[in-house]
């Protein structure tokens, strides 16, 4: 599987919700909240089912790829919670997505469709969540990669 495919996935995986600034950096006007971490990439999976691969991101429908990434402040500098995503192939490259952002105080839930033929960017609706973050909604975008194995990840809250 290539890299770029690895990261398009990691990134959805992408993305999470208000944390008051415990987490990253912060900016809150009228009524959203925007959140900035940074997803880095730990555990990989890679199921092929249905037509066997023959190479780097040969996929059939059903394949799925699995996430298990640490989230981390904006500066980089604390573990704030996890990230575990899992992509499965419809019609590839088209893959549906889902996430959850695993916090202290709470679990943020995002969705998406990716074309991963085109996903050096992943936007993603944040569709619920738990405890702190029980009626989050809004949007995140994962972003480029930044560092080795790192990208951003900014995630838009709306009250």
């Amino acid at each position: 599987m290539t890299r770029r495919v690895w990261w398009i996935a990691v990134a959805l995986a992408a993305t999470v919700a208000i944390t008051g600034g415990a987490l990253g950096s912060n900016a809150s006007t009228g009524g959203t909240t925007k959140l900035r971490l940074l997803d880095v990439s730990d555990k990989f999976e890679f199921v092929d089912v249905g037509r066997p691969a023959t190479g780097e991101g040969d996929f059939s429908p059903g394949d799925m790829l699995i996430f298990e990434n640490i989230l981390r402040n904006a500066r980089g500098t604390r573990d704030v919670g996890d990230f575990i995503s899992n992509c499965t192939m419809s019609v590839p490259p088209m893959a549906l997505c889902r996430g959850t952002l695993w916090l202290e105080d709470g679990k943020i839930e995002l969705s998406s469709a990716v074309n991963f033929a085109d996903a050096d960017i992943i936007h993603t609706a944040v569709t619920g969540g738990t405890a702190r973050y029980k009626t989050a909604r809004g949007h995140a975008i994962l972003g480029e990669e930044v560092a080795e194995g790192v990208r951003e990840l900014t995630v838009v809250l709306v009250r």
